[in-house]
Protein backbone atom coordinates (compact mmCIF):
# COMPACT_ATOMS: atom_id res chain seq x y z
CA UNK A 1 0.00 0.00 0.00
CA UNK A 2 1.12 3.59 -0.85
CA UNK A 3 0.98 6.43 1.61
CA UNK A 4 -0.29 9.48 0.93
CA UNK A 5 1.24 12.34 0.49
CA UNK A 6 3.49 13.37 4.08
CA UNK A 7 3.58 16.58 5.58
CA UNK A 8 7.19 17.16 4.84
CA UNK A 9 7.10 15.61 1.46
CA UNK A 10 3.92 18.52 0.47
CA UNK A 11 6.21 20.60 1.39
CA UNK A 12 8.80 19.32 -0.32
CA UNK A 13 6.30 19.38 -3.43
CA UNK A 14 5.88 23.27 -2.83
CA UNK A 15 9.50 24.13 -2.87
CA UNK A 16 10.37 22.20 -5.89
CA UNK A 17 7.68 23.16 -7.68
CA UNK A 18 7.99 27.01 -7.54
CA UNK A 19 9.74 29.33 -10.13
CA UNK A 20 12.52 30.09 -7.71
CA UNK A 21 13.94 27.14 -5.48
CA UNK A 22 13.87 27.90 -2.02
CA UNK A 23 15.03 25.85 0.43
CA UNK A 24 14.32 27.80 4.26
CA UNK A 25 17.05 25.92 6.85
CA UNK A 26 15.66 23.61 9.50
CA UNK A 27 18.44 23.51 12.02
CA UNK A 28 18.82 22.16 15.75
CA UNK A 29 15.08 20.31 17.01
CA UNK A 30 13.40 21.36 13.83
CA UNK A 31 15.29 19.45 11.51
CA UNK A 32 14.37 16.39 13.95
CA UNK A 33 10.62 16.93 14.25
CA UNK A 34 8.76 13.72 14.12
CA UNK A 35 6.18 13.13 11.71
CA UNK A 36 3.14 11.12 12.05
CA UNK A 37 0.88 9.64 9.40
CA UNK A 38 -2.00 7.03 9.73
CA UNK A 39 -5.90 6.50 10.41
CA UNK A 40 -6.98 4.39 12.98
CA UNK A 41 -9.33 1.81 11.65
CA UNK A 42 -12.20 0.71 13.23
CA UNK A 43 -16.04 -0.35 12.38
CA UNK A 44 -15.01 -3.89 10.18
CA UNK A 45 -12.00 -5.66 10.99
CA UNK A 46 -9.12 -4.32 10.07
CA UNK A 47 -5.17 -3.91 10.96
CA UNK A 48 -4.10 0.20 12.08
CA UNK A 49 -0.85 1.42 10.34
CA UNK A 50 1.31 4.34 11.28
CA UNK A 51 3.98 5.67 9.86
CA UNK A 52 6.96 7.53 11.89
CA UNK A 53 10.03 9.71 10.50
CA UNK A 54 11.86 12.75 10.89
CA UNK A 55 11.68 15.64 9.22
CA UNK A 56 14.30 16.75 6.71
CA UNK A 57 16.06 19.75 5.42
CA UNK A 58 14.36 20.88 2.26
CA UNK A 59 17.84 20.61 0.30
CA UNK A 60 18.15 17.10 1.55
CA UNK A 61 18.41 14.49 -1.50
CA UNK A 62 17.73 11.39 0.45
CA UNK A 63 14.47 10.79 1.62
CA UNK A 64 13.39 11.61 5.91
CA UNK A 65 14.61 9.53 8.18
CA UNK A 66 12.43 6.59 9.18
CA UNK A 67 12.15 6.29 12.90
CA UNK A 68 12.72 2.58 14.55
CA UNK A 69 12.00 1.41 17.62
CA UNK A 70 9.44 3.42 18.64
CA UNK A 71 7.19 2.22 20.71
CA UNK A 72 3.18 2.62 20.08
CA UNK A 73 -0.29 1.87 22.20
CA UNK A 74 -3.34 2.49 20.81
CA UNK A 75 -6.04 2.79 24.09
CA UNK A 76 -9.62 3.20 23.65
CA UNK A 77 -12.14 4.96 25.82
CA UNK A 78 -13.75 1.02 26.65
CA UNK A 79 -10.73 -0.02 27.97
CA UNK A 80 -8.89 -1.35 25.17
CA UNK A 81 -5.18 -1.21 25.26
CA UNK A 82 -3.34 -2.16 21.73
CA UNK A 83 0.17 -2.52 21.04
CA UNK A 84 1.63 -2.29 17.46
CA UNK A 85 4.54 -3.86 16.10
CA UNK A 86 7.54 -2.56 13.46
CA UNK A 87 6.31 -4.48 10.39
CA UNK A 88 8.94 -2.83 8.90
CA UNK A 89 11.66 0.29 9.14
CA UNK A 90 9.41 3.11 10.06
CA UNK A 91 6.20 1.03 10.01
CA UNK A 92 4.03 0.35 12.61
CA UNK A 93 1.21 -2.29 12.62
CA UNK A 94 -1.63 -3.87 14.98
CA UNK A 95 -2.81 -7.24 14.65
CA UNK A 96 -6.41 -7.32 13.10
CA UNK A 97 -8.82 -5.13 15.20
CA UNK A 98 -12.36 -4.62 15.53
CA UNK A 99 -12.99 -1.16 17.37
CA UNK A 100 -16.73 -0.11 17.19
CA UNK A 101 -18.00 3.41 15.10
CA UNK A 102 -18.57 5.87 18.55
CA UNK A 103 -15.31 4.71 20.06
CA UNK A 104 -13.04 7.01 21.47
CA UNK A 105 -9.56 6.37 20.58
CA UNK A 106 -6.00 7.71 21.39
CA UNK A 107 -2.31 7.17 19.67
CA UNK A 108 0.87 6.93 22.63
CA UNK A 109 4.32 6.91 21.19
CA UNK A 110 7.47 6.20 22.99
CA UNK A 111 10.60 7.08 20.67
CA UNK A 112 13.82 5.03 20.76
CA UNK A 113 15.58 8.41 22.38
CA UNK A 114 12.59 8.01 25.48
CA UNK A 115 10.39 10.80 24.33
CA UNK A 116 6.67 10.40 25.00
CA UNK A 117 4.03 11.63 22.83
CA UNK A 118 0.40 11.04 22.59
CA UNK A 119 -2.75 12.48 20.08
CA UNK A 120 -5.26 14.21 21.25
CA UNK A 121 -8.61 11.54 21.64
CA UNK A 122 -10.73 11.08 18.69
CA UNK A 123 -13.83 9.44 17.60
CA UNK A 124 -14.04 6.33 15.79
CA UNK A 125 -15.83 8.11 12.81
CA UNK A 126 -18.34 6.37 9.93
CA UNK A 127 -16.98 6.91 6.29
CA UNK A 128 -20.27 7.20 3.87
CA UNK A 129 -20.63 6.20 0.58
CA UNK A 130 -19.15 6.24 -2.63
CA UNK A 131 -20.73 7.18 -5.41
CA UNK A 132 -18.77 7.36 -8.38
CA UNK A 133 -14.92 8.04 -9.29
CA UNK A 134 -14.32 9.83 -13.20
CA UNK A 135 -12.59 12.91 -14.63
CA UNK A 136 -13.02 15.84 -16.59
CA UNK A 137 -11.28 17.04 -19.41
CA UNK A 138 -10.36 20.39 -18.87
CA UNK A 139 -7.57 21.95 -21.53
CA UNK A 140 -6.79 18.38 -22.97
CA UNK A 141 -5.76 17.57 -19.42
CA UNK A 142 -7.42 14.88 -16.68
CA UNK A 143 -9.16 15.73 -14.02
CA UNK A 144 -10.45 13.19 -11.99
CA UNK A 145 -12.63 13.86 -9.51
CA UNK A 146 -15.18 11.46 -6.90
CA UNK A 147 -19.13 12.05 -5.97
CA UNK A 148 -19.75 10.76 -2.57
CA UNK A 149 -22.94 10.98 -0.23
CA UNK A 150 -23.97 10.27 3.50
CA UNK A 151 -27.27 10.90 5.63
CA UNK A 152 -27.87 13.96 6.88
CA UNK A 153 -26.80 12.79 10.17
CA UNK A 154 -23.60 11.06 9.31
CA UNK A 155 -20.17 12.97 9.26
CA UNK A 156 -20.08 15.55 6.36
CA UNK A 157 -15.96 15.78 6.07
CA UNK A 158 -14.35 13.60 3.94
CA UNK A 159 -11.08 12.61 3.40
CA UNK A 160 -9.41 10.54 0.49
CA UNK A 161 -6.38 8.20 -0.30
CA UNK A 162 -5.92 6.56 -3.70
CA UNK A 163 -3.52 3.46 -5.47
CA UNK A 164 -2.98 3.92 -8.91
CA UNK A 165 -1.22 2.19 -11.49
CA UNK A 166 -1.30 2.17 -15.26
CA UNK A 167 -0.28 0.41 -17.99
CA UNK A 168 2.53 1.36 -20.24
CA UNK A 169 4.27 -0.06 -23.53
CA UNK A 170 7.61 -0.30 -25.06
CA UNK A 171 7.86 1.07 -28.55
CA UNK A 172 8.26 -2.25 -30.87
CA UNK A 173 6.75 -5.92 -30.27
CA UNK A 174 9.07 -8.65 -30.23
CA UNK A 175 7.14 -11.28 -32.88
CA UNK A 176 10.52 -12.91 -33.35
CA UNK A 177 13.77 -14.45 -31.85
CA UNK A 178 17.12 -15.11 -32.23
CA UNK A 179 18.39 -18.41 -31.36
CA UNK A 180 22.43 -17.78 -31.03
CA UNK A 181 22.71 -21.77 -30.86
CA UNK A 182 22.12 -22.45 -34.71
CA UNK A 183 21.24 -18.81 -35.81
CA UNK A 184 17.60 -19.60 -36.37
CA UNK A 185 14.88 -17.21 -36.16
CA UNK A 186 11.53 -17.86 -34.72
CA UNK A 187 8.13 -16.89 -33.46
CA UNK A 188 8.04 -15.49 -30.09
CA UNK A 189 4.85 -16.88 -28.15
CA UNK A 190 2.33 -13.84 -27.50
CA UNK A 191 2.87 -14.32 -23.70
CA UNK A 192 6.55 -14.45 -23.75
CA UNK A 193 6.40 -10.91 -25.80
CA UNK A 194 4.45 -9.42 -23.17
CA UNK A 195 6.82 -9.98 -20.67
CA UNK A 196 8.94 -7.36 -22.99
CA UNK A 197 6.48 -5.11 -24.11
CA UNK A 198 3.38 -4.55 -21.54
CA UNK A 199 4.46 -3.33 -17.93
CA UNK A 200 2.54 -1.68 -15.08
CA UNK A 201 4.01 0.60 -12.51
CA UNK A 202 2.19 2.55 -10.16
CA UNK A 203 1.08 6.29 -9.37
CA UNK A 204 1.69 8.13 -6.04
CA UNK A 205 -0.69 10.07 -4.67
CA UNK A 206 1.07 13.82 -4.62
CA UNK A 207 -2.74 15.98 -3.46
CA UNK A 208 -4.21 16.36 -0.15
CA UNK A 209 -7.96 15.16 -1.29
CA UNK A 210 -10.97 16.78 1.32
CA UNK A 211 -14.03 17.82 0.90
CA UNK A 212 -17.02 18.64 2.33
CA UNK A 213 -21.01 19.63 2.67
CA UNK A 214 -21.26 21.15 6.17
CA UNK A 215 -23.65 23.87 5.11
CA UNK A 216 -25.41 22.59 2.70
CA UNK A 217 -28.72 20.84 2.91
CA UNK A 218 -28.14 17.85 1.73
CA UNK A 219 -24.70 15.14 2.51
CA UNK A 220 -23.34 15.39 -0.83
CA UNK A 221 -20.14 15.77 -2.18
CA UNK A 222 -20.01 16.79 -5.84
CA UNK A 223 -16.84 16.33 -8.39
CA UNK A 224 -14.42 16.70 -5.47
CA UNK A 225 -11.41 16.60 -7.32
CA UNK A 226 -8.67 14.42 -6.66
CA UNK A 227 -6.03 15.36 -8.95
CA UNK A 228 -5.01 15.46 -12.67
CA UNK A 229 -3.03 14.10 -15.40
CA UNK A 230 -1.26 16.33 -18.03
CA UNK A 231 -1.99 15.66 -21.89
CA UNK A 232 -0.05 13.67 -23.34
CA UNK A 233 1.68 12.18 -20.17
CA UNK A 234 2.19 8.39 -20.22
CA UNK A 235 -0.27 7.29 -17.23
CA UNK A 236 -3.45 7.82 -19.55
CA UNK A 237 -1.30 5.97 -22.45
CA UNK A 238 -2.91 2.33 -22.60
CA UNK A 239 -5.04 2.37 -19.28
CA UNK A 240 -5.23 3.62 -15.86
CA UNK A 241 -6.62 2.13 -12.39
CA UNK A 242 -7.40 4.13 -9.51
CA UNK A 243 -8.74 2.53 -6.14
CA UNK A 244 -9.95 5.22 -3.95
CA UNK A 245 -10.03 4.66 -0.06
CA UNK A 246 -13.05 7.18 1.82
CA UNK A 247 -12.49 8.04 5.52
CA UNK A 248 -14.75 10.09 7.52
CA UNK A 249 -12.71 13.12 9.47
CA UNK A 250 -13.59 16.15 11.96
CA UNK A 251 -14.17 19.61 11.70
CA UNK A 252 -11.00 20.26 13.31
CA UNK A 253 -8.92 17.56 11.00
CA UNK A 254 -10.87 19.07 7.90
CA UNK A 255 -9.39 22.75 8.70
CA UNK A 256 -5.71 21.32 9.41
CA UNK A 257 -5.69 19.41 5.80
CA UNK A 258 -7.55 21.90 3.96
CA UNK A 259 -4.82 24.65 5.65
CA UNK A 260 -1.93 22.52 4.19
CA UNK A 261 -3.79 21.88 0.74
CA UNK A 262 -4.01 25.58 0.68
CA UNK A 263 -0.42 26.05 1.28
CA UNK A 264 1.14 24.03 -1.39
CA UNK A 265 -1.48 25.04 -3.86
CA UNK A 266 -0.43 28.77 -3.33
CA UNK A 267 2.50 29.86 -5.40
CA UNK A 268 3.14 32.41 -2.22
CA UNK A 269 3.51 28.99 0.11
CA UNK A 270 6.86 28.94 0.82
CA UNK A 271 6.08 32.48 2.59
CA UNK A 272 3.68 30.85 5.16
CA UNK A 273 3.97 28.84 7.87
CA UNK A 274 6.93 26.30 8.18
CA UNK A 275 5.87 22.51 9.35
CA UNK A 276 6.08 23.15 12.88
CA UNK A 277 3.87 25.77 12.58
CA UNK A 278 0.93 23.93 11.12
CA UNK A 279 -0.89 22.58 14.09
CA UNK A 280 -1.73 19.04 14.13
CA UNK A 281 -3.42 16.77 16.95
CA UNK A 282 -0.42 15.26 18.05
CA UNK A 283 1.98 16.80 20.99
CA UNK A 284 5.04 15.87 22.97
CA UNK A 285 4.58 14.61 26.53
CA UNK A 286 7.99 15.09 27.46
CA UNK A 287 8.58 18.47 26.08
CA UNK A 288 5.59 20.68 25.37
CA UNK A 289 7.44 22.79 23.86
CA UNK A 290 8.73 20.76 21.02
CA UNK A 291 6.15 20.79 17.96
CA UNK A 292 4.90 17.06 16.55
CA UNK A 293 3.91 16.98 12.78
CA UNK A 294 0.57 15.01 11.86
CA UNK A 295 -2.72 14.81 12.24
CA UNK A 296 -4.27 11.27 13.67
CA UNK A 297 -8.08 10.54 12.98
CA UNK A 298 -10.26 7.48 13.32
CA UNK A 299 -12.79 6.45 10.59
CA UNK A 300 -13.87 3.24 9.41
CA UNK A 301 -13.34 2.96 5.63
CA UNK A 302 -15.17 2.62 1.94
CA UNK A 303 -13.36 1.88 -0.81
CA UNK A 304 -13.83 2.05 -4.56
CA UNK A 305 -12.08 0.62 -7.97
CA UNK A 306 -12.42 2.04 -11.05
CA UNK A 307 -10.46 1.34 -14.45
CA UNK A 308 -10.48 4.23 -17.11
CA UNK A 309 -9.31 3.13 -20.94
CA UNK A 310 -7.16 5.80 -22.55
CA UNK A 311 -9.14 8.77 -24.00
CA UNK A 312 -9.05 8.32 -27.35
CA UNK A 313 -7.07 12.01 -28.77
CA UNK A 314 -4.46 11.15 -25.65
CA UNK A 315 -0.91 11.35 -27.91
CA UNK A 316 1.81 10.33 -25.88
CA UNK A 317 5.51 9.43 -27.50
CA UNK A 318 8.12 7.31 -25.70
CA UNK A 319 10.34 8.14 -29.53
CA UNK A 320 13.02 5.73 -30.10
CA UNK A 321 12.99 6.58 -33.64
CA UNK A 322 12.61 3.54 -36.58
CA UNK A 323 15.13 0.69 -36.54
CA UNK A 324 17.64 0.13 -38.92
CA UNK A 325 16.23 -2.07 -41.74
CA UNK A 326 16.68 -5.63 -42.52
CA UNK A 327 14.90 -6.26 -45.22
CA UNK A 328 15.94 -9.70 -45.94
CA UNK A 329 15.71 -10.69 -42.41
CA UNK A 330 13.62 -13.95 -43.40
CA UNK A 331 15.95 -15.19 -45.78
CA UNK A 332 19.50 -13.91 -44.92
CA UNK A 333 22.14 -15.64 -44.34
CA UNK A 334 23.62 -17.48 -40.91
CA UNK A 335 26.63 -15.13 -40.81
CA UNK A 336 24.50 -11.95 -41.35
CA UNK A 337 21.75 -12.98 -38.72
CA UNK A 338 24.51 -13.25 -36.40
CA UNK A 339 26.08 -9.72 -37.14
CA UNK A 340 22.83 -8.20 -36.66
CA UNK A 341 20.66 -9.89 -33.93
CA UNK A 342 23.63 -11.97 -32.15
CA UNK A 343 24.94 -11.29 -28.50
CA UNK A 344 26.51 -8.00 -30.07
CA UNK A 345 23.52 -7.11 -32.30
CA UNK A 346 20.01 -5.31 -31.77
CA UNK A 347 16.61 -6.69 -31.61
CA UNK A 348 13.88 -7.97 -34.88
CA UNK A 349 11.53 -5.66 -34.55
CA UNK A 350 9.09 -4.67 -37.45
CA UNK A 351 8.14 -0.73 -38.80
CA UNK A 352 5.10 -0.11 -37.18
CA UNK A 353 4.59 -2.99 -35.20
CA UNK A 354 3.45 -4.47 -38.24
CA UNK A 355 4.64 -8.06 -39.14
CA UNK A 356 3.84 -8.02 -42.54
CA UNK A 357 5.33 -4.23 -42.80
CA UNK A 358 9.48 -4.09 -43.25
CA UNK A 359 11.70 -5.99 -40.68
CA UNK A 360 14.09 -3.94 -39.07
CA UNK A 361 16.94 -4.38 -36.20
CA UNK A 362 16.34 -2.17 -32.85
CA UNK A 363 19.69 -1.42 -30.89
CA UNK A 364 18.15 0.62 -27.67
CA UNK A 365 17.20 -2.24 -25.07
CA UNK A 366 14.74 0.46 -23.31
CA UNK A 367 12.37 0.49 -26.74
CA UNK A 368 11.61 -3.12 -26.40
CA UNK A 369 12.18 -4.29 -22.87
CA UNK A 370 9.68 -2.15 -20.64
CA UNK A 371 10.70 -2.80 -17.38
CA UNK A 372 13.75 -0.98 -17.95
CA UNK A 373 11.78 2.14 -17.79
CA UNK A 374 11.17 1.69 -13.62
CA UNK A 375 7.94 -0.78 -14.11
CA UNK A 376 7.02 -4.19 -13.94
CA UNK A 377 5.76 -6.94 -16.43
CA UNK A 378 4.04 -8.68 -13.72
CA UNK A 379 0.01 -8.00 -14.88
CA UNK A 380 -1.53 -6.66 -11.32
CA UNK A 381 -4.37 -9.07 -10.41
CA UNK A 382 -7.10 -6.65 -10.60
CA UNK A 383 -5.82 -5.78 -13.54
CA UNK A 384 -9.15 -6.48 -16.74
Amino acid sequence: MKKILTIAGTILFLVFACKDKYNPPLSGEAARLLVVEGIVMGGAPAPTTIFLSRLANFSDSTPRPLERNATIQLTTGNGGNYPFREAAPGVYQTDTLTIPIGTICQLHITTADGKEYASDEVEMLPATNIDEINYLRKNQDVHFYVNAHGEANEPRYYFWKFESTYEYNSQYFLFKKFITADCTMVNRSTEEANLYYRCWKSDPQTTIAVASSAGLSDNVIYQAPLHEIPYSDIRMDVGYSMLLKQYAISETAYAYWSNLRKITEELGGIFGPLPSEVKGNLHCLTNPEEAVIGFVSASSEKEKRQFFYRPPDWQYFFNCGLPDSANNMNTMLKPKLYTLFGPKGGWPVYFNNNPYDTPGVMYSRMCIQCDLRGGSNIKPPFWP
